[in-house]
C-alpha cells in the first residue's frame, strides 16, 4: 500500500513510519518541519508542508495516489474537514488519530472499551476529539469515505516519557538532580496505561487495509496497568536514585498551574482498558512492550530538555513545593538560585518562583489557559 502519515516525525509518527515500512508498504512522511530529536528513517519519502494549504495537498494526492492517509495532525473538525476535502479519492482509507481522553473514568475494577461513555464536558482537547469524530463519520456517511478512527491513550517514547501531570523534562531534571517533586496525591493513586509508540504504531499499521477496520473505531492501549506513584517507583529504581515526593492534593497542583486543569483531570481517573475489540480485528498483534521494559530502554534517550523555560519551570515547581507545604529550609531562595548555572536560567527561575511574575509572563505571552495538552 501507498500510506501518507500526516505528523511523520512526532511520538507516533516516527515509529508508524518505521513499522508501516518493514510491513512492506511505500511511506510518505508529512511534517510541518524537520525534528532534529529523531533520525531519518532510509526508505520514507519526507515531505515538509501545511496540511492545510488544500491545493497543494490535493495535486500531492492526485499525483500519488495513495491507499491510505494516517492523520496525526488533525485536533479539530474543521481540519478532518480539510483533509478529506483534499483526499482524491473516497477508496482511500483515511485513519484519524483520535484519543481515549474522551472517555469518562472507569469504575473500579472495570475496563474502557470502545463502548464507554464520554465525557460531556471538561477538556478542550477531550472535547475537540469527540467532535472531530462526530465531522468525520457526517463527512465519511454523505461522501461515502472509507474511514477508520484509532484512540490511542498515553503514548510514550524515546521522545517523550510521561510522569501524571508532568511531561518527561520537568519529572526527569528533577529525579536526576535529586530534587523533590509533588505528584498530587489523586493523581499517585491513580491506574493508568501507558502504551510504547512502537506498539501503537504496530497496532494501526495491522488495520491498514483491514477489512474488520473499515468504518470502524478503536482504542489503542495495552491492558497492563500501574499506579503514577509507581510509575515514580520504578523509575527512581531504574535510575538509581532516590524517590523524594511531597504529598499534596492536586488543587495545590492546580493554584499554581491552573492551565494543567484538563490534564489533571484526566490523570486522577482510573484508565485501564480492554484491547478484546481490536485484537478481534487483528489476530496477529499483540502489545510487545511492557512498561517497565519501555521506559528502562527509553530512559538513557530522554535526556531533561535545554530548553530556554527549564529554569522557569524549576522555579515555578519550586513554588508548588511552597504551596504543598515542603520545608522552608529545601527551598531557600538564593541557594535555589545559585545552584542554577547561567543567568539566562536564573532569570528564569525568579520568574518561575514568583507567582506575580509568573503570572505576567503567561499573560504577555498569550498562554493558553485551557489545559489543551495532547495526551496521545
Amino acid at each position: 500500500m501507498k500510506v501518507l502519515i500526516l505528523g511523520s516525525t512526532g511520538i507516533i509518527g516516527h515509529h508508524l513510519c518505521a513499522v508501516a515500512l518493514a510491513a512492506g508498504h511505500s511511506v510518505w512522511g508529512l511534517s510541518r518541519g524537520s525534528n532534529q530529536r529523531v533520525p531519518a528513517i532510509d526508505g520514507v519519502r519526507y515531505l515538509v508542508g501545511d496540511v492545510s494549504d488544500t491545493s497543494s495537498m490535493r495535486s500531492l494526492s492526485a499525483e500519488i495516489r495513495f491507499d491510505a492517509v494516517v492523520d496525526l495532525l488533525s485536533f479539530r473538525p474543521d481540519q478532518v474537514s480539510s483533509t478529506l476535502g483534499w483526499i482524491a479519492d473516497t477508496s482511500v482509507q483515511y485513519v484519524l488519530v483520535s484519543s481515549a481522553t474522551i472517555f469518562a473514568g472507569a469504575h473500579v475494577g472495570a475496563r474502557l472499551t470502545e463502548g464507554s461513555p464520554q465525557l460531556t464536558d471538561g477538556w478542550a482537547y477531550a472535547s475537540k476529539k469527540i467532535a472531530s469524530e462526530q465531522a468525520l463519520r457526517i463527512i465519511a456517511s454523505r461522501d461515502q469515505q472509507l474511514f477508520t478512527i484509532v484512540r490511542p491513550y498515553i503514548t510514550y517514547s524515546e521522545q517523550r516519557l510521561a510522569f501524571g501531570a508532568w511531561e518527561g523534562e520537568v519529572a526527569l531534571a528533577r529525579l536526576r538532580a535529586g530534587q523533590p517533586i509533588v505528584i498530587g496525591d489523586e493523581i499517585a493513586r491513580a491506574r493508568t496505561s501507558l502504551t510504547h509508540a512502537g506498539d501503537v504504531a504496530g497496532a494501526i499499521v495491522a488495520l491498514l487495509g483491514n477489512p474488520a477496520a473499515s468504518s470502524a473505531e478503536f482504542n489503542i492501549a495495552t491492558a497492563e496497568s500501574t499506579t503514577w506513584r509507581d510509575v515514580y517507583a520504578t523509575v527512581s529504581e531504574l535510575l538509581d536514585v532516590p524517590l523524594d515526593v511531597i504529598d499534596a492534593p492536586v488543587s495545590a497542583i492546580l493554584s499554581v498551574y491552573p492551565e494543567l486543569g484538563g490534564k489533571v483531570n484526566d490523570r486522577v481517573l482510573d484508565r485501564t482498558f480492554d484491547p478484546a475489540n481490536l485484537h478481534a480485528a487483528c489476530p496477529g498483534f499483540e502489545f510487545s512492550t511492557t512498561f517497565e521494559s519501555g521506559y528502562r530502554s527509553a530512559l538513557d534517550q530522554a535526556l531533561p530538555s535545554r530548553s530556554r523555560s527549564s529554569g522557569r519551570l524549576s522555579g515555578k515547581m519550586d513554588r508548588l513545593l511552597a504551596v504543598a507545604g515542603a520545608p522552608r529550609e529545601r527551598l531557600d531562595f538564593m541557594r535555589q538560585v545559585m545552584r542554577i548555572s547561567g543567568l539566562r536560567q536564573r532569570a528564569g527561575y525568579v520568574l518561575g518562583r514568583s507567582q506575580f511574575l509568573s503570572t505576567t509572563y503567561g499573560r504577555l505571552r498569550n498562554l493558553d489557559s485551557t489545559g489543551d495538552y495532547s495526551a496521545a
